[in-house]
This record gives structure tokens, C-alpha cells and sequence, in this order.
């Protein structure tokens, strides 16, 4: 029989990981949130209908308890959960990609022989609904002690998802790593978005029935590029999908681009140049370019 676990700060990652358990045959004894009505509707969607409460001494009946609280919060969540008497045995989750098990030294961990993992889904939750669906084949890290990561590649599993074990030293780099591939990926797109938002289709301009506004075309009409780009990027590897200007040694192109977009867009400048920076140094073990091509162009993105 699967353990009781406890769901603390049930926001779209705890909804989405306690849904998932409660499918996977973990009965849910708690799901601990600050505001009753919102904890009630998250109970709801895991499953526990009656589990929902304000009570952390809720947490003692169960033997995994999963903080799915922000990072900055996790600190006075487990400082609050110092008082509550828990069973010898239990496992503590935390899901965070920036903290490491460290985070729960103040519970005394091996004085009350409580096991303690850092498990972080690398997957974007925009909605509980959205990452329950989108969880299942994810990968997972884990870090902690070694019973405690038995334990953390079952619940993994029981996701259905994959699980890799990470060193405590790497998890800060490994978290900006993730916030790169993620939640820049977005900001990129966005980014990419603004510089066309101001574009006037020259069908506006001319007889005949009217077309949208060319901003309203994006982010759609970039779908396909995007979509490609990553396909082959991890098919492939960023060195060899590397397609583009950079790619081409194309310098008056890459200098018109930072003409229009200081004349257009100037706070996208930085985003632009920074990127292309990088471009170059990616073009260049992927043999793209010589060194006197790469030097030119880090010359004009200074």
C-alpha cells in the first residue's frame, strides 16, 4: 500500500504532483494551504475533497509530506512545521530547483530520524490542469540521502515520469539552467513579439478587403519556426541545427538588425546582442565560422 502523503501549498505544482499521486494510488490525508477556500477548491481538483485545511499538525498523519510552497517561502514553511510531531520514517519533499535538503536542517532530520529529498519537476506548470496533463514523461532530479532517494525514484515512477540524482553543490546552476529553457524561452518569444508589434501590413494599405494588423499574427506565425528550431536543436545538438545570420558570417545583416532594433525597440537591444554573442560562440565549434569572422562580429555586437 502506498504511503499518506500531505500536500503543503497547494498552488498549480502541488495540485498537479497531489493529483497525479492520488491517481497513482497515494491516499492524500492533508492538503495544507493558507486561504480555506482556495486549499478547499485545490482538495477538489487532487481528489481529497475533505483533506482541505489551514492546520499543519494536520502533517502528522502522514509519511510523506511534499512542500509545494515558492522558494521564498520554503524556509518559514519548514520553520512552521519544526512544531509539528512527526512520525519517525517520514519523508520530506520539497520541490524546489534552488534549495537542497540542507533547507530542512532545523527539523533535525537525523535526530528524529526523518529522511529528507529535494525532488523538482522539470516541467512549466501554467495551470494545475495544465501540468497534471503535461507531468507524465517529464524528467525529475533528486537530491538527498541515499534511503531517501530510493524512495524519490518510486515516486518518480509513480508520476510517471524520469528521475536523475543531482549533486547539492549544482543545483543553483542546474536551476538557471531550467529558468533558461523555460521561463526565458518566454520572455524570448515575447521579446521577439514586441519588435513586431508596431509593423502595419502593406495589405492595410492597399484596395480591397482589410487584413489583421501583422502584430496580431504573433506569436502564431512564429509557431512553426520555433517548433523547428527546437526539433532539431535536440535531434541534432545546438551546434549543428544552428541556422541564421551569425550562422552565415551575414554582417551587414546582423548590423542592420541592431540599427533597426535600437531605432524601434532599443530596450530589446541588450536581449539581441547578448543572444548573438552567444550565437558566435556556438557557430564557432560547430565550425560555422572562422575565427577573423566570429572576431567581426563580436566587434559590431560590443
Amino acid at each position: 500500500m502506498k504511503p499518506a502523503v500531505a500536500i503543503v501549498g497547494p498552488g498549480r505544482v502541488g495540485q498537479s504532483v497531489g493529483r497525479l499521486l492520488r491517481s497513482a494510488g497515494y491516499p492524500v490525508s492533508a492538503v495544507v494551504g493558507r486561504d480555506l477556500d482556495a486549499t478547499r477548491s485545490a482538495a477538489v481538483f487532487i481528489g481529497a475533497d475533505l483533506m482541505a485545511t489551514t492546520c499543519l499538525e494536520r502533517c502528522s498523519a502522514s509519511r510523506a509530506i511534499f512542500l509545494t510552497v515558492p522558494d521564498d517561502s520554503l524556509v518559514a514553511t519548514i520553520d512552521e512545521l519544526s512544531r509539528v510531531e512527526l512520525h519517525p520514517g517520514t519523508l520530506l519533499i520539497h520541490c524546489s530547483g534552488l534549495h537542497t535538503t540542507e533547507v530542512f536542517s532545523p527539523l533535525c532530520p537525523a535526530e528524529h530520524q526523518l529522511q529528507t529529498l529535494a525532488l523538482h519537476p522539470l516541467q512549466a506548470f501554467a495551470s494545475p490542469t495544465a501540468g497534471y496533463a503535461a507531468l507524465p514523461g517529464s524528467y525529475c532530479s533528486l537530491q538527498g540521502e541515499t534511503q531517501a532517494l530510493e524512495r524519490g525514484h518510486e515516486i518518480v515512477a509513480d508520476l510517471a515520469c524520469r528521475s536523475f540524482v543531482i549533486c547539492a553543490e549544482d543545483k543553483v546552476r542546474y536551476h538557471a539552467a531550467a529558468c533558461m529553457v523555460s521561463n526565458y524561452v518566454t520572455t524570448l518569444i515575447d521579446a521577439a513579439c514586441e519588435l513586431c508589434k508596431d509593423m502595419v501590413s502593406q495589405a492595410v494599405l492597399a484596395p480591397g478587403p482589410k487584413s489583421p494588423p501583422l502584430a496580431e499574427m504573433f506569436p502564431a506565425a512564429f509557431a512553426p519556426l520555433i517548433q523547428a528550431a527546437v526539433h532539431n536543436t535536440l535531434s541534432v545538438g545546438a551546434q549543428h541545427a544552428l541556422t541564421g545570420p551569425v550562422a552565415r558570417a551575414d554582417v551587414g545583416t546582423v548590423a542592420a538588425h541592431l540599427e533597426e532594433i535600437r531605432t524601434a525597440c532599443p530596450e530589446i537591444l541588450p536581449v539581441y546582442r547578448a543572444l548573438a554573442h552567444h550565437t558566435v560562440a556556438v557557430a564557432l565549434k560547430g565550425g560555422h565560422l572562422d575565427e577573423a569572422a566570429a572576431q567581426t562580429l563580436r566587434s559590431i555586437l560590443a
